[in-house]
């Protein structure tokens, strides 16, 4: 039962994955195209940041419709279609203005896919396995994004300036397309339910204290990332000079310590709840700004990506599985809606507010240094202002931990007893050794033995 009601996960990771193919195409070079089209530091800023408040602030607008009408796979194969139709627009632009005007209409109207989104996986997920194959969204997401970076880098570097950034634009277009296809054939769709859902009444999400709570928290917490981390390409362009190929080569370290570590940290999400996960690994980030400007070579600042992959893979993880068990019924579109537009508004004045304190002070560093202590402070806050709601929220020992690695042991030797049906004649002293295991870690925790397929 549990395996038939979860088959949609793999139509899910695949179009996961062709979408973020295609954004990781783009993203890395998004503000190295402005630059080349005449953006100065402050335009590069609004650039990246006033698409993603356009964006967040419709979003609660699409959420008053996107519940009203009810389907929410409509909205969200409309939400694709936008998106591969503006890229393969972007790659004619002739100057940053024509991008910045592009990338607000295309952020505005793709964004009804974003609570609509939200609202289909909050209903098709069970509770007691969101940490787990959010980190395998996650996964396939991230490979995608490392996938597409290969392609786009060496691309742009091999073609001349025009050619490759249309070959770049296009390629992500018809790729996020084929992403949209698969989604419409292999996702089901569940209607909203008719619980409250007028946008008029908001007043859940203000008497809801960790809902309230994680929204000042995080956008607190964006703010302080967005201070710095749009210009982390700029400044390796400024000072060392690196071609597109590099800056892929450092979004791929980033993205491989991400993968490597995906199914750990769902593991670790579902077992000791989301909070603790969140706090810790909001503080972990706080390091990686500043390891960007401690070094007069690249070592540091891949060194620094290698830990960016695996502090944010615990990050999203955490906050995605936390933000779904804290929002309710027919309310989640417009709680996730809220919750974005808040990290819009914070994702615009973060690089706002950097951009104006490098022009004041001539300097990119003092960003760093300033993004790295507010992540601390405000990572730091969320283990007193948040509440853990998960269920099966252990707390955290020796025991605990010792099980935790029992546990994905256990996982590691389930997919040997597969891998070993190959070769009958090995089957007999190996799998008496793994049905004792099994049994002796199933006894001890058996909520974590449902399937995740």
């Amino acid at each position: 039962m549990q395996e038939e009601k979860l088959n949609w996960t793999k139509s899910y990771y695949l179009s996961n994955l062709a979408s973020s193919i295609a954004s990781g195409m783009l993203a890395p070079f998004v503000s190295i195209y402005a630059l080349k089209l005449g953006a100065n530091v402050l335009q590069i800023g609004l650039l990246l940041s006033f698409p993603s408040l356009a964006s967040t602030l419709v979003q609660i607008l699409w959420a008053g419709i996107t519940t009203r009408i009810g389907k929410r796979k409509v909205f969200i194969i409309f939400s694709g279609i936008v998106n591969s139709v503006f890229w393969a627009i972007m790659g004619l632009c002739t100057d940053s203005n024509q991008l910045l005007i592009l990338l607000c209409l295309q952020s505005m109207l793709s964004a009804i896919g974003a609570p609509a989104g939200s609202g289909l996986i909050t209903a098709l997920l069970p509770k007691n396995l969101r940490g787990r194959i959010i980190a395998r969204v996650n996964k396939y997401a991230t490979i995608g994004a490392m996938l597409g970076t290969l392609i786009s880098g060496p691309l742009l570097d091999l073609l001349s300036f025009r050619l490759g950034y249309f070959l770049v634009f296009l390629i992500a277009a018809l790729i996020n397309l084929s992403g949209v296809i698969i989604f419409l054939y292999g996702i089901p769709d569940v209607k909203v339910s008719r619980k409250e859902e007028d946008l008029s009444n908001i007043n859940h999400i203000f008497k809801n204290k960790n809902l309230r709570n994680l929204i000042v928290l995080r956008s607190l917490f964006t703010i302080s990332v967005n201070i710095a981390a749009p210009y982390f390409n700029v400044y390796l362009v400024k000072k060392y000079n690196v071609s597109n190929t590099v800056i892929s080569s450092l979004s791929i370290a980033a993205n491989l310590f991400s993968i490597v570590s995906f199914n750990l940290w769902g593991e670790v999400v579902d077992r000791f709840g989301r909070v603790t996960v969140l706090t810790f690994s909001s503080m972990l980030t706080s390091v990686v700004p500043i390891l960007w400007v401690l070094s007069d070579n690249l070592f540091l600042p891949l060194s620094s990506q290698i830990l960016s992959g695996i502090a944010w893979s615990l990050v999203n993880v955490s906050l995605s599985a936390y933000l779904m068990d804290i929002t309710y019924g027919g309310n989640v579109e417009v709680d996730v809606a809220f919750f974005n537009a808040a990290m819009g508004v914070s994702s615009f004045l973060g690089p706002i507010l950097g951009g104006s304190i490098a022009s004041y002070a001539s300097s990119l560093e003092i960003l760093f240094y300033l993004s790295g202590a507010l992540r601390l402070v405000t990572g730091a806050a969320s283990f007193k202002m948040l509440q853990e709601v998960h269920p099966h929220a252990k707390e955290i020992t020796i025991e605990s931990i010792v099980t935790s690695f029992s546990t994905l042991q256990l996982n590691f030797e389930r997919n040997v007893r597969r891998i070993i049906n190959v070769f009958p004649e090995s089957q007999p002293q190996i799998l008496e050794k793994i049905e004792k295991k099994i049994e002796k870690v199933a006894e001890e925790d058996k909520w974590m033995w449902l399937e995740e397929y």
